[in-house]
């Protein structure tokens, strides 16, 4: 009997000696460690935090919680550069900062007679909220790209749009996820986004056609068109030719007979040409602006409407060309 009854001591002193050698090992793991000094100051913050709730109240006036965030910042750190990175978590002092905030201030709320927002008070007052009751926020189902119909807000103030009339392609509307385009409406895609030229356009299928956009090999971008300064002989069409491009009209409406003296100079310089001015003039063919070697100087052909095909004569009668 007294042989079992000192064994069961034994044991028990024996377990009571692991139990007590692994809370050691755990009190010791700096993860642990970390975890709990973090669970200390955030209670420590919050309460810092609710007396000067109390003190605000007292004294019927702002509370100040300066002193609170400058410590509870620092000993945050300080947990951290001890632990030297293993916490369970690293860098969260902001986010915990505006949690135990928000907690605090809830509280005084609650304790001062006031309710907290929340879904389902009727007004967008929580920042995950799209909507709360009647309350959309000003959103329609247009504004949501559906062709039409009545927004509502659910249960968990979340948009509901099974009212909202959803549209097809070939409506005119970007309101489908697979549209890219729809018609006139291409969702702001625009050449230039993908370093090019032109105007990109919308498929049948409702996809960005971008057979129109093009590149400016070895030219002058000049308000959104690709220029080129025509050698001796060539007319524009072998110019826009020579870089598998094609005449385009801004010749003449840009800077040619229905365009500007001043968008002629601006191509000329634009090219590297020293332009002492531009001058209209009339001009025995349409070659619209045109910049003379001799005079270093541009002049634009008001008449006859520029085309084409005029070429460039010679070093004193030199035209530029628009490609697309």
């Amino acid at each position: 009997m007294r042989h079992a009854i000192l064994s069961s001591v034994v044991t028990a002193v024996a377990l009571g000696l692991v139990l007590a050698l692994g809370s050691s090992v755990r009190a010791e793991d700096p993860a642990v460690k970390c975890e709990e000094n973090k669970l200390k100051e955030s209670g420590k913050y919050s309460k810092c935090r609710l007396k000067a709730e109390a003190k605000g109240v007292k004294k019927a006036e702002q509370a100040d919680y300066t002193k609170c965030e400058e410590k509870f910042g620092e000993k945050w750190d300080k947990v951290e550069g001890k632990a030297e990175g293993a916490c369970p978590t690293n860098g969260d002092v902001d986010s915990m900062d505006a949690r135990i905030t928000t907690d605090a201030a809830e509280i005084a709320t609650l304790l001062a007679g006031g309710t907290l927002a929340e879904c389902g008070d009727g007004s967008i007052n929580v920042a995950w909220e799209q909507c709360d009751g009647a309350d959309l926020g000003g959103e329609t189902c247009t504004g949501l790209r559906f062709v039409g119909g009545t927004l509502a807000c659910d249960v968990t103030c979340g948009f509901d749009t099974s009212g909202c009339v959803v549209g097809t392609c070939g409506d005119g509307v970007v309101n489908q996820p697979s549209e890219q385009c729809d018609g006139t409406d291409l969702n702001g895609v625009l050449c230039e986004q993908f370093g090019l030229l032109g105007d990109p356009g919308c498929d049948s299928s409702c996809e960005i056609d971008g057979s129109q956009c093009f590149a400016c090999p070895g030219g002058t971008v000049v308000g959104d068109s690709c220029w080129y300064l025509a050698p001796v002989g060539d007319n524009c069409n072998d110019v826009c030719g020579a870089v598998q491009l094609s005449y385009d009209d801004v010749t003449r409406t840009f800077a040619g007979s229905s365009g500007t003296t001043a968008n002629c100079q601006s191509v000329l310089l634009a090219l590297g040409l020293t332009s002492l001015g531009t001058l209209d003039t009339s001009c025995d063919l349409g070659r619209g602006c045109t910049y003379s070697v001799f005079a270093e100087r541009g002049f634009r052909c008001t008449s006859p409407a520029t085309v084409a095909e005029p070429p460039s004569v010679n070093e004193g009668n030199l035209r530029v060309c628009a490609c697309q």
